[in-house]
């Protein structure tokens, strides 16, 4: 057994301390064994309401759950992945929270990719809508959640017209019980586009959010300067209000 930065003889001392442990009967001690290798099982229960999710553990010792809160109307989520299995893994945790929480799901899919690989009338039920806009043209339930697959996709969000009318819902969603998960695979893309000022203002205003998986340099950058990149299992959670970023481990639906 090699123990780095460790005296030569520290071998020993653990021997003889863990003997005189085991004759004084004592009682073991509970310790969290962090394992940066394996998958984070989701928990039967998940600690999901009707304005917040619960997405995994933070990496580190405490492995504290990780929350999202939508606290006002700076607080809509925005992903970003150019990894399709992942943004499916995450759509998955994210619809299943919605689940739980009880509440209403309106699920908008622009990416033909993603409806090969990922049967959401199948696996929950839901009927995805194509334009985002015929969703926001007729006023949502109170208690819903809408998800939008993806941003690069939705073209019809792209101009002034579209922009103004998700800001309108945007603005009004949290007073409802209502919030915004918005996906992009390719976010430097809108963040570099000088025709997408409106639809960059409303990311900025309403978008503070973010939450980063699989993401390559590019992407990162574009959310926020500096970020590190997480190991491959290992998601961030940016809070752009709070100049603040969490490492943590998403948690799986595999068994």
């Amino acid at each position: 057994m090699n123990i780095p930065k460790a005296p030569n003889d520290f071998k020993s001392f653990l021997t003889k301390i863990h003997a005189e442990f085991n004759q004084r009967n004592l009682a073991p001690i509970d310790r969290k064994i962090y394992n940066g290798e394996t998958p984070l099982k989701m928990p039967d229960t998940l600690k999901a309401n009707e304005m917040r999710l619960h997405l995994g553990k933070t990496v580190d010792y405490e492995q504290e759950d990780l929350i999202v809160e939508f606290e006002n109307n700076e607080s809509h989520l925005l992903v970003v992945s150019q990894d399709l299995n992942a943004r499916i893994a995450l759509m998955k945790l994210l619809f299943q929270n919605i689940k739980s929480a009880n509440k209403e799901l309106v699920f908008c899919n622009k990416e033909k990719r993603l409806i090969r690989s990922f049967d959401a009338q199948k696996e929950y039920g839901i009927t995805p809508v194509e334009n985002v806009l015929s969703v926001l043209d007729t006023a949502m339930n109170p208690n819903s959640a809408l998800v939008i697959d993806n941003l690069n996709e939705s073209k019809e969000l792209h101009d002034k017209v579209g922009a103004e009318k998700l800001k309108s819902f945007l603005e009004k969603a949290i007073d409802n019980e209502q919030y915004c998960v918005i996906f992009a695979h390719d976010f430097r893309q809108i963040k570099t586009n000088y025709h997408f000022d409106k639809l960059k203002e409303l990311l900025n205003n309403h978008f503070k959010q973010c939450l980063a998986f699989r993401c390559n340099g590019e992407n990162l950058n574009a959310i926020k300067s500096d970020l590190p990149s997480p190991s491959k299992l290992n998601a961030l959670f940016i809070e752009l209000s709070k100049d603040s970023h969490t490492e943590f481990r998403p948690f799986s639906l595999q068994d």
